[in-house]
């Protein structure tokens, strides 16, 4: 009799741990969401078509955030955001400081692409704030000056970028 007292008070301590425990379900959702505004236009990114990955690379975290859609055409934008020691923390960052914090901007089946990183002597200007971030979980703003990547005198101006979105390692 003991020992089904003991099961049951041992099964009704893991499953209350479990419930008290537990991130927010919204953090467990995979998928998310990604808007920008650009020449007047807002994209928005399918929940589908939406990832947050978090990379251990060069003595820090890189948080790879990334989204598409279709609208007049099909696109596809990027924000990288280091985190140096592997400190996952909120705040802003931008690519004057380390141009690994960058945007990207691509157009499909073209392949036109624009990124405030260059790797020539240009180098555009992005603005990433992390206003939430944990393991699973990331809310975020964006801005910046993107170079084409062919002619850094072609720009096109990222405005209003926001993403909300669960985090895969």
């Amino acid at each position: 009799m003991k020992l089904k007292t003991l099961l049951f008070a041992l099964i009704c301590g893991i499953a209350i741990t479990g419930l008290f425990s537990c991130e927010k379900a919204k953090d467990l959702i995979p998928g998310g969401t990604l808007s920008l505004q650009m020449s007047d236009s807002t994209y928005t990114s399918n929940k589908n078509l939406v990832s947050g990955t978090l990379l251990d690379t060069l003595g820090g975290y890189m948080l790879v955030v990334s989204g598409g859609g279709q609208g007049q055409q099909t696109w596809l934008t990027t924000v990288n955001v280091f985190f140096p020691e592997k400190k996952l923390q909120t705040g802003t960052y931008s690519s004057t400081v380390n141009p690994m914090n960058a945007i990207g901007y691509v157009t499909l089946p073209d392949m036109t692409n624009y990124s405030s990183y260059n790797n020539e002597a240009s180098v555009g200007n992005s603005t990433i704030v992390i206003s939430k971030i944990s393991n699973t979980h990331v809310e975020g703003t964006f801005n910046g000056l993107l170079l084409n990547d062919m002619d850094p005198d072609l720009t096109i101006s990222v405005e209003g970028g926001k993403f909300d979105l669960s985090i895969t390692p």
